[in-house]
């Protein structure tokens, strides 16, 4: 329901949408799969210079959610009131994997990259349905993200009396653990409308560690030199402060649901405390900075229906946005900012016990970006200047498969 789920989430992704819809799940739930197929692609004319185009387009697969609910105590109030819910759920909300390199060259000069960035969250929560018409929930978890960088740069003009060339390699790394709580809200005060709102505390570091490591190499008439820098240093999660509400009405045969959410300001220390680690017979680098993204607010809207085909089919659509938050700080350090726009069709197979969702989402997305002006070669005085111009442009396709399994008899009566 392209991720419109705040106000409803009566079911085991309540703690990734709304802990306070803990309490309205029927019945004691198993989600048993829920795996994405993703494709990425990536593309920047002339982004390693005039004539030197960059694309990646990678296909890797991700569990994007594992979870369940434990009903602990049915309640004896109307609509369930009293009744206390246990949850448990791992996410992957965020997951990148690109490989970019020129795919048309004038010039047998090269340079290659890879990036990727996986964000993993656990947690575990209580629900409470206060009254028929609110419940209440609090989660706490972590947040792992896992980043990998690789860069590869050769240049090579020949010239009369030898060769000159530019070796460069860079080699990153990070792993980093914070941990962040949950507050969320369910309003029913009819049993078509609801309503959901949702705040998650920003991660609090518990543990970073950074590597790093550049060689450097390069001949110029004759004359050689190695710089084969290495740095160590520490890392943060850096998740936002982030508010979400939501509505929804149901009515049988026919849900809407519409999300509202808000990451406010921070910035993400990726490496920090930097030091270098002393090689033999090389001067270590001293002035080492760190290195901080500068994010912003970042709105995005969410907007889904649930269509019932039949008794045992529906059909869900969404709309989505998901709005970069790079700064304009960032912006003139060279990173891109990409506003994302898409949606998601699925189809929803309901049985009493056991339930099967086959969806599929695309997004898309175009920036100007900044590049290297002229083509990518030693005879370039502006090779690492990117005073050029150009267009980004991004696509995702995630195709997912998923299912969730109720603990309850084939005879027991509906709630």
């Amino acid at each position: 329901m392209g991720g419109a789920y705040t106000a409803l989430a009566c079911d085991e992704a309540a703690l990734h949408y709304n802990p306070g819809a803990l309490g309205c799940a029927s019945y004691s739930r198993l989600e048993l799969a829920a795996n994405a197929y993703v494709i990425q692609s990536l593309s920047i004319p002339d982004g390693y210079g005039e004539g030197q185009d960059v694309s990646a387009t990678t296909f890797h697969s991700i569990p994007s959610i594992v979870g369940g609910v434990r009903i602990l105590s049915d309640g004896e109030g109307p609509g369930g009131a009293g009744r206390w819910v246990f949850g448990l759920n791992v996410s992957v909300p965020q997951s990148i994997a690109l490989k970019i390199r020129p795919v048309r060259a004038t010039t047998p000069n090269f340079s290659s990259s890879g990036v990727r960035d996986d964000l993993t969250i656990g947690e575990i929560g209580l629900g409470y349905q206060l009254h028929r018409t609110l419940g209440v929930g609090l989660s706490v978890g972590g947040a792992l993200r896992t980043l990998e960088s690789t860069t590869h740069e050769l240049l090579v003009t020949p010239y009369p009396d030898g060769v000159d060339f530019d070796h460069y390699v860079n080699e990153e790394g990070a792993f980093a653990v914070g941990v962040r709580a949950k507050l969320g809200v369910r309003y029913t005060p009819t049993d078509r409308l609801s309503f959901g709102l949702a705040v998650t505390s920003p991660t609090l570091h518990v543990y970073g560690r950074y590597e790093q490591t550049i060689t450097e190499s390069f001949s110029f008439a004759g004359t050689a030199d190695a710089i084969p820098d290495r740095f160590q240093a520490s890392s943060e999660v850096g998740l936002p402060l982030r508010i979400a509400l939501g509505g929804a009405y149901s009515a049988p045969g026919l849900t809407i649901a519409l999300d509202l959410s808000a990451s406010f300001p921070r910035d993400i220390r990726t490496a920090y405390d930097l030091e270098a680690i002393k090689v033999a017979g090389i001067q270590p680098i001293t002035d080492l900075e760190d290195d901080v993204l500068h994010r912003g607010f970042q709105p995005n809207a969410n907007l889904g229906v649930e269509i019932g085909l039949d008794d045992t089919k529906v059909l869900d659509l969404g709309l989505f946005t998901d709005l970069s938050a790079v700064t304009d700080e960032d912006r003139e350090a060279g990173q891109d900012r990409v506003h994302m726009f898409g949606g998601s069709l699925a189809l929803g197979l309901l049985g009493k016990v056991s339930r099967g969702w086959f969806g599929v989402s695309f997004s898309y997305g175009r920036a100007e970006a900044r590049v290297q002006d002229g083509e990518f070669s030693l005879d370039n005085p502006n090779l690492f200047e990117e005073d050029g111009r150009s267009t980004i442009t991004r696509w995702n396709l995630v195709g997912i498969i998923g299912s969730n399994y109720s603990f309850l008899s084939e005879d027991a009566p509906q709630r």
